[in-house]
């Protein structure tokens, strides 16, 4: 999941990969972890927030964020706040 969502061409592809991803780290905090920490999906997941997204993208991305960002214990701020390559500009 975390490589088509970097690599998908087609939009629903694309899609269908931000939602599995957030299904995952919404499972629990070590699943939320390791999308954050081993797939590195941050950045890539901020990158579909922009003007000329799909509004199925926009709400997907939305709720995939924000199972990155909830659970107990919370994920690591510098994790959230710098997302690798980009982050929630805070």
């Amino acid at each position: 999941m975390c490589a088509c969502m970097r690599a998908c061409v087609d939009v629903d592809e694309h899609v269908q990969a931000v939602w599995a991803l957030g299904n995952i780290a919404g499972d629990s905090p070590t699943c939320r972890d390791y999308v954050l920490h081993e797939c590195r999906t941050m950045g890539p997941l901020l990158a579909q927030l922009h003007d000329g997204a799909k509004i199925g993208m926009l709400r997907n991305a939305t709720w995939t964020l924000s199972n990155f960002c909830r659970g107990k214990p919370p994920p690591e701020f510098a994790t959230v706040r710098r997302g690798g390559s980009g982050g929630l500009p805070l």
